[in-house]
């Protein structure tokens, strides 16, 4: 299948997927170095850039692909000539345009697609970013505390984000894609997540442009801070369960499961009279869950659970054993900072 026949059967399947009745447009890709896409009422033709293939995920040209269609609702659906007003925003609900899709214009230059390469508001994760790289700290209680505290302060975000839900647009972040399903313990680790960093997480559809194949995902949405933490938690226990598992011998799978149990009761048990007490169970925003709900309407919850036989099994102990000894510390090398926007985040200490 080529991109653009992938492209098409997505464009159809959103049509399908949101119930928009309208008759399907010409897609074309061209050469432009100007725009992402553009909407032609008059060829009835949505074109989107290679530029724009070469440097997206699936995520972001899909997004962009929904910014076009909601220019195709406004002129043949509502019949408006509304360019990005109020009848462009009812079309944008209507496909599920991600807020940070629903601009104008981008430019190339100055609005980088990946949300974390962006300056948009250096202050509002400040305190975010300096107890993530308070992590790296020797002092193990120290680095658990720090991983806390920056739990607490994204729950108290997320508490606020319920009354004044405008305040932020919600960021969408890719934490894994693979060609195959997705593994029981990235299931169990993504439950982790969305019972105590306040974010909202699925397993998707995704198409990967460089490699011409379909492969599944673990995706989260939520606040930026909260995303930002999240990611953190789950890039360290990967690294952590991959490295621990090269020594262990039969189930690695029951191993890596008792490891994050043992990690969950290391952070939720922790205690000290003159700190934050321990790491808490965190409702989601339902702000946050009616937000991801128009993007993704035919989302379905499915139960993760763990068998006896898992539990009761040799492996299963000893990794929770070493998950409740685990030392939180900077999951990123250093060498690879400069390739990585992220690690550049995490590592900063002179952030005001």
């Amino acid at each position: 299948m080529t991109v653009l026949a992938r492209i098409h059967s997505e464009y159809l399947n959103l049509i399908q997927s949101h119930r928009v009745k309208m008759r399907p447009a010409i897609l074309q890709i061209t050469d432009s170095q100007s725009i992402w896409g553009d909407w032609n009422p008059s060829t009835r033709t949505i074109r989107l850039s290679q530029k724009l293939m070469d440097l997206a995920n699936w995520y972001q040209l899909t997004s962009v692909l929904k910014h076009e269609m909601a220019h195709q609702i406004v002129s043949e659906i509502l019949q408006s000539m509304d360019s990005h007003g109020p009848d462009f925003q009812k079309a944008c609900d209507m496909i599920g345009v991600p807020l940070e899709f629903r601009n104008a214009s981008v430019d190339f230059q100055s609005f980088p697609l990946d949300w974390r390469q962006r300056n948009e508001s250096p202050g509002k994760v400040s305190k975010i970013q300096k107890l993530l790289s308070l992590t790296s700290s020797s002092n193990p209680f120290e680095a658990e505390l720090a991983l806390i505290k920056a739990q607490h302060l994204g729950s108290t975000l997320n508490l606020n984000d319920q009354s004044q839900h405008k305040r932020n647009f919600y960021y969408h972040h890719q934490l894994k894609s693979k060609k195959g399903n997705i593994s029981r313990l990235d299931k169990e680790m993504l439950h982790f997540l969305i019972q105590h960093y306040s974010v909202f997480g699925f397993i998707g559809q995704s198409y990967c442009l460089q490699k011409n194949q379909e492969e599944k995902t673990l995706e989260i949405m939520g606040l930026k801070e909260n995303v930002l933490i999240a990611d953190y938690v789950f890039q360290f226990l990967t690294r952590v369960m991959q490295v621990k598992s090269k020594f262990t011998k039969g189930s690695r799978l029951s191993f890596q499961s008792g490891i994050l149990e043992g990690f969950k009761t290391k952070l939720i048990v922790n205690t000290n009279q003159n700190e934050v007490q321990a790491l808490v169970t965190v409702p989601l925003s339902p702000q946050l869950k009616k937000y991801a709900g128009t993007i993704h309407p035919n989302l379905r919850s499915r139960s993760i659970g763990q068998g006896e036989n898992i539990r009761n099994s040799e492996n299963f102990q000893e990794g929770f054993r070493q998950g409740k000894q685990i030392q939180i510390h900077q999951p990123i090398d250093k060498e690879n900072k400069k390739s990585n926007p992220l690690a550049l985040l995490l590592n900063s200490r002179s952030l005001d």
